[in-house]
Order: C-alpha cells, then sequence, then structure tokens
C-alpha cells in the first residue's frame, strides 16, 4: 500500500495537473489518488510488456504467420449487419423517446439501456448463426471454441496491459493539445459513464453495468472483429490493412470526437489478439476488462 506521504503527493499534482478547485479535491482526493496510483501500475507494467514484446519481435512481422480464418461469407453481408444494427437501434431509440420523451428521466435511461441489451442479444443470435454456417469450421473456425480458453483469457490480460500505456498516452496527448487549443477543453464522458453518475439506483446501475461490460464488448467484437476484420483480411490479404481499417471503423462508430485515437488505439491492440491467435475470446476478454476498468473508476466517483 502506498504511504500517506505518496497519496498526499499524488493528489497535489492531481490537483495541479487539472486545476481543480481544492474544496472539490478536499472531496474526490482519496479515490482519485487510488486510481492515479492504479494507472502508474498498469502504465509501469504495460511499458514493461510492451518493450519485450518489441524486443522479442525485432523487425519481424508478428503477423506474419496469423492463422488463417476460412469463410464463405458473401461480399454483402458484413455491410448489411452494420446498416441492420444501425437502423434498427436508431428506430428503437426513437420509439423509447416517443415513449419517454424526457432523456433525462430514469424512466427514459432504463428503457434505453434494457431495448439496447435486447437488440445486442438478437442480433448476436443471428451473427453467430451466421458464422456457424459462413465459416470453415464453423464457430471454431470463427474463433468462438479454442483449445485453451483460460489460456486465451489469460493473454488477453497481458496484452490489454501491453497496450493501457499507448491509450492512456493518446488520451494525455489529446488533452494536453485541445488544453493549449482552448483553455475551456475537456474530455467527453461515455454516457453510461454519465449515466452512473446521474442515476445512483441499484437497479439503473446494474442495468448499464451489464450492458456495457458484458453485453457491448461481445457485440462489437463478433461484428468488428469477427466479421468486418476476417472479410478484409481474407480479401486484402494483409492482416495490418484490415486491422487499420477495422480500427478506424470501430473509433469512428463511437460519436465522442476526442475519444478517437484512443479508441483507435485499443481497436488495433484488440485486431492483434484476434489475428495473432485466431481466438476471438482475446478481444472480448481485453474489451470486458477495459470498460470494466471505467465503470469501477466511474463508481467510485474518479
Amino acid at each position: 500500500m502506498p504511504s500517506m506521504e505518496t497519496v498526499e503527493m499524488i493528489r497535489n499534482i492531481l490537483l495541479s495537473a487539472v486545476d481543480l478547485p481544492a474544496e472539490t479535491v478536499v472531496e474526490t482526493a482519496p479515490p482519485a489518488a487510488a486510481a492515479a496510483a492504479v494507472v502508474w501500475i498498469l502504465n509501469g507494467a504495460g511499458l514493461l510488456l510492451l518493450i519485450a514484446w518489441l524486443i522479442r519481435t525485432g523487425l519481424s512481422d508478428p503477423l506474419a504467420r496469423c492463422p488463417l480464418r476460412r469463410h464463405r461469407l458473401p461480399p454483402w453481408l458484413v455491410p448489411s449487419q452494420i446498416m441492420i444494427w444501425m437502423v434498427g437501434y436508431y428506430f428503437l431509440m426513437v420509439f423509447v423517446q416517443t415513449l419517454y420523451p424526457d432523456i433525462e428521466s430514469p424512466a427514459h435511461q432504463l428503457a434505453a439501456n434494457i431495448v439496447m441489451i435486447l437488440w445486442y442479444l438478437i442480433l448476436l443470435v443471428l451473427f453467430l448463426a451466421a458464422a456457424r454456417f459462413g465459416f470453415v469450421r464453423g464457430l471454431k473456425g470463427f474463433g468462438l471454441r479454442p483449445p485453451a480458453p483460460g489460456k486465451d483469457l489469460a493473454a488477453a490480460a497481458l496484452t490489454l496491459t501491453a497496450v493501457l500505456p499507448l491509450i492512456y498516452g493518446a488520451m494525455a496527448a489529446v488533452y494536453w493539445i485541445g488544453k493549449l487549443l482552448n483553455p475551456d477543453f475537456a474530455m467527453e464522458q461515455h454516457a453510461s459513464l454519465a449515466a452512473l453518475g446521474d442515476f445512483p439506483q441499484w437497479w439503473m446501475r446494474a442495468v448499464i453495468v451489464f450492458g456495457a461490460v458484458l453485453i457491448v464488448p461481445l457485440f462489437e467484437e463478433v461484428l468488428f472483429r469477427g466479421f468486418l476484420q476476417s472479410a478484409l483480411t481474407a480479401q486484402l490479404r494483409n492482416p495490418w490493412i484490415s486491422i487499420g481499417l477495422t480500427s478506424g471503423l470501430f473509433a469512428l462508430m463511437h460519436p465522442y470526437p476526442t475519444h478517437l485515437l484512443p479508441l483507435f488505439i485499443l481497436s488495433v491492440g484488440l485486431g492483434y489478439a484476434y489475428e495473432k491467435s485466431g481466438s476471438l475470446l482475446r478481444p472480448i476478454g481485453m474489451h470486458i476488462v477495459f470498460n470494466g476498468i471505467n465503470i469501477t473508476f466511474t463508481l467510485l466517483g474518479v
């Protein structure tokens, strides 16, 4: 455990970095200091893993011998999946707003989250059925029946740890560049994280956490990594290009401009884990843990 002097030092650093009024920091200093300590530990461990990975790979291409995922997917399938997802989600949210016009009310937020979860679950069933018949070896060829799931989840934790310094570095760069250009600049907050702070009801938070930590990562990894990246890799014969294109679209699909670079880097890490192992459990595990970290910090009031 860090000493009280260390906690006080971190608190002062945070105060000077974000220029918060003293009374605000007094209330939030303990969780903020603890979160800062956790972030520094994760960054340190991640940098060591990243350096070890760079030394190990050297000048060689780590994806030169990545597993092939053969499939029989028609070229129109993935664009259709994305279109159905977006159009369906839009009209469902319009329906929720018709029932509960006050978007800041608990009823509206609860209905919106439940509808999103149900819609994603329906699409997951349909998409997995398409993967069952569209990929050679079915779901195993898709990456959902790996021989050693425990090994995949452990590798997911290590890979995410190595990627976190790059994500946090990108967030810091966006923040400080934004501050230089505009003193009033602030990073946007994800709608789910904002809702956690706005609605203290346990049942509301349980629904939000269930959707954000489990359902959304499952759905997004099946769609973006499983289908889109697999289709691009098979077409382009270059996994790095398919990872880059998938990551660009993944970042753009999240309506938070200040998050574009961190989300792109996260997605590259997710795509690399999928291509390297052939197991979809690795990016799913990484995505779940990443969202869980953000949710945990938010619930702690950081």
